[in-house]
């Protein structure tokens, strides 16, 4: 049905137009990638969803995402209405904290961010009622957000751990070429020529 119609005119019900079922494991709604970070530990969170329906018209999306523990994403707003349920876990919207069952509306022109998820994670059900492209807001807050996070989740153990496997090997080259030394005479390329 076209945007252009005025719904109240429509005889209805509409002849052969049926409700559409769907089911998180059906087999033609795959995981979308929809935003993947390294972690300070070498690890990756990402944004998944599985995206219910996809309507170019009238246009409109819903979906269900799932946000890995700690996942970021930028502070930006949508070129339509946006409605965002918390399932499971949480997540913070810029300062406000917003745990399971959690409502945030955001009408067309609002920004919210930056999003962090928290030590759970969180599931969410959400809604754009319209066109779902996103357009970022404020780089620079999502900038300071990741260098707080980095800061706190990089831990001192890492390097340790790379300093004592980069002795390891060192200890063990060094090693080996003692024992080739002593076996073949001190560096015997350059005696063979004299």
């Amino acid at each position: 049905m076209s945007t252009d119609i005025d719904p109240t005119t429509v005889e209805l019900p509409v002849e052969g137009v049926e409700p559409i079922f769907r089911h998180m494991d059906d087999p033609d709604m795959p995981w979308q990638l929809c935003r993947a970070q390294r972690n300070a530990d070498g690890s990756e969170s990402f944004v998944r969803e599985k995206w219910f329906s996809f309507s170019p018209d009238p246009q409109y999306l819903s979906l269900y995402a799932e946000y890995d523990p700690g996942m970021m994403v930028r502070r930006h707003g949508h070129y339509s209405p946006h409605i965002v349920f918390v399932i499971e876990g949480g997540l913070w919207f810029g300062d406000r904290w917003c745990p399971k069952g959690s409502h945030i509306e955001l009408p067309f022109g609002a920004a919210f961010g930056p999003i962090r998820a928290g030590d759970e994670g969180a599931q969410l059900f959400e809604v754009m009622m319209g066109d779902p492209r996103s357009w970022g807001d404020q780089p620079e807050v999502f900038q300071a957000a990741q260098r707080i996070a980095s800061v706190t989740y990089e831990p001192l153990i890492l390097y340790t751990e790379a300093a004592l496997v980069y002795l390891l090997f060192s200890s063990v080259l060094s090693s080996a070429q003692v024992r080739l030394e002593r076996k073949f005479g001190r560096h015997a390329l350059f005696q063979a020529g004299n």
